[in-house]
């Protein structure tokens, strides 16, 4: 397997614009351990997510919800089938993600939060029916062209496997 991809090494200056106008999904257990009750994080007036500081940071970075600690990829259902999409809309996302370094990304990012138990099929389904098209932005904001597919979900080894039809060593 590849060295792991840090995407976040890549993210230009860009003034927290992914902290900005969005509504953020929070599981039942992510709002517990922010401290929060309603499943959409809150945004302050001027349209930045409410645990924005003031210099651009995440108050809650360590504890953010899976939404957050994903960017610039999102998950989305369609016809049934979990999908990894790459917003094109990140800054960093063009310069960094050619199709195989967000195959790479993404399996990355399936060891980390799937193949551990920690987020499931469950949790893509909650967090598709908060979001209304994938991502999440109103119709006139987003079109197709901002985002691309990047493969089915999978939700453990054997899955991931199976997708690739073969092996993984290590």
């Amino acid at each position: 397997m590849n060295q792991s991809i840090n995407w976040l090494n890549y993210c230009e200056p860009c003034g927290s614009s992914c902290c900005y106008g969005e509504t953020v999904f929070a599981s039942a257990t992510e709002r517990v351990r922010l401290g929060i009750e309603q499943s959409e994080i809150a945004q302050k007036i001027d349209g930045s997510c409410v645990f924005l500081s003031e210099s651009g940071s995440c108050r809650v970075y360590d504890r953010r919800p899976l939404e957050c600690q994903i960017f610039p990829f999102d998950l989305w259902i369609e016809d049934q089938v979990p999908l990894w999409l790459l917003w094109d809309t990140c800054p960093a996302s063009q310069p960094l993600f050619t199709l195989e370094q967000a195959l790479e990304a993404v399996h990355q990012l399936e060891q980390r939060f799937f193949y551990t138990g920690q987020y499931d099929l469950d949790y893509v389904r909650a967090y598709h029916a908060h979001h209304d098209r994938p991502g999440k932005y109103d119709d006139d904001h987003v079109d197709d062209t901002d985002y691309r597919v990047i493969r089915p979900v999978c939700f453990s080894r054997s899955e991931y496997q199976q997708l690739c039809g073969y092996v993984l060593q290590g």
